[in-house]
């Protein structure tokens, strides 16, 4: 089958995934930076927890952001230009994170946001229109297993290099698989942009319909809303605990940062198991709802063992929860992009991708901004994540009723 307007045969989907997941993974390694070298940026540079916190927000709020208002840019720039504008906001991010100038890093914040920014709707348009409807769960699901990867590489690889070489030879580690997304673009890009959408002017790109349009689909549709919701608030959990766990076990409990480290690393690892494992439930054994409501109930599980083990210090005990926490309270994300996906109208597609990725995303901000306040209202870091419990809580009830009445 060729494309009926250029003649051009469309790539193979297996390569189309192939490409968004390379993109996707580098651009969550990078979001991943500063949680990861929190430990060494706060003994070593000065930063406080509140920093690392807040630039990490900043992150989530560049990519959400741009994500609420560029709806219309990802249309007229079509996927081909879409995933290397990603590409390159991750490489001028980490060269403003390298000058050791007041208030850079929140602007490198954001460009690393920026940079994460096309890998919902972009990755996702593509991937509907070239992925077998039959195994869309399980294909999502191995989409967003790549930022998993991201933050595995980033875990394993980012403060073990700060340590041995500092922290700038960790940011040009960091800018390898922004490399690798270029060179795998390279061989199908002639191919997406022909396919891709005219260009449109300014005035197309950011009009009320675009800036309005993303949360709208979400909201006024209450089958998307109840998806919207619980991505919500277990991305509000997870985001806290991607944060400020590798600082929580280094400073408060003294664990050694390359240990720590490790553990997010598992916490990421889980995260990749857990999307393929729940996609594959999703698309064999449960409905992707029944998926998502045990993803809340064990979210909230893990959420409360994490301030009765860390004490202890065991660190094979805490990688074991990590693991299990990343398959729990990150492996849905697939899932609820394909239930998007297929209750979504044809033509609003990308408006509905990007509306999940907002009140995901809004989830992912208040993560960490709620965070410190949970800390000095509980006195304790402990009793912050044991706080958490209460936000799977609100979600569950919804989408139980939810599921009964679509069953």
């Amino acid at each position: 089958m060729t494309h009926p307007n250029t003649g051009e045969a469309p790539p193979d989907w297996r390569l189309v995934l192939l490409i968004v997941c390379i993109a996707h993974c580098a651009a969550t390694a990078l979001m991943r930076l500063v949680p990861v070298l929190g430990p060494e940026l706060i003994v070593d540079h000065g930063w406080t927890p509140e920093l690392v916190g807040h630039v990490s927000t900043i992150a989530n709020i560049g990519s959400v952001g741009f994500v609420m208002v560029g709806a219309g840019v990802f249309r007229a720039l079509g996927a081909a230009r879409g995933i290397l504008l990603g590409l390159g906001s991750g490489v001028i991010g980490l060269l403003v994170m390298a000058m050791p100038l007041t208030g850079l890093p929140f602007l490198a914040g954001i460009l690393l946001g920026f940079s994460h920014a096309p890998s919902h709707p972009v990755g996702n348009d593509l991937l509907y229109a070239h992925a077998p409807a039959a195994h869309r769960s399980l294909i999502f699901s191995i989409k967003q297993s790549a930022p998993a990867l991201g933050g595995v590489m980033a875990g394993l690889t980012l403060p073990a290099i700060a340590a041995m070489f500092g922290f700038y030879w960790a940011l040009a580690a960091a800018a390898v698989p922004l490399v690798c997304g270029f060179l795998a673009l390279i061989p199908l890009y002639r191919r997406l942009r022909v396919m891709d959408r005219k260009s449109a002017g300014p005035g197309r790109m950011f009009n009320w319909r675009n800036l309005s349009g993303p949360v709208h689909t979400v909201l006024v549709d209450k089958r998307l809303r109840h998806l919207s919701v619980t991505g919500f608030f277990l991305a509000l959990v997870h985001s806290a605990w991607l944060v400020y766990l590798p600082s929580y076990l280094s400073i408060e409990i003294g664990i050694t940062p390359v240990i720590s480290g490790y553990i997010f690393a598992l916490l990421q690892a889980g995260s990749f198991f857990g999307r393929i494992l729940l996609g594959w439930g999703a698309d064999r054994l449960l409905s992707p709802r029944a998926v998502l409501i045990w993803a809340l109930i064990g979210t909230g599980a893990t959420t409360c063992l994490l301030p009765v083990i860390a004490p202890n210090g065991d660190p094979w005990l805490l990688g074991g929860l990590a693991l299990l926490t990343g398959v729990v309270a990150a492996g849905w994300s697939g899932v609820q992009i394909a239930e998007v996906m297929r209750l979504a109208a044809p033509e609003r597609l990308i408006d509905a991708a990007s509306g999940v990725m907002v009140t995901t995303g809004l989830g992912v901000i208040i993560g960490p901004a709620l965070f410190p306040p949970l800390i000095a209202l509980t006195g304790s870091w402990e009793g912050a994540f044991a706080a958490l419990l209460v936000f799977p809580l609100v979600a569950l009830p919804a989408l139980i009723i939810s599921r009964s009445r679509h069953t």
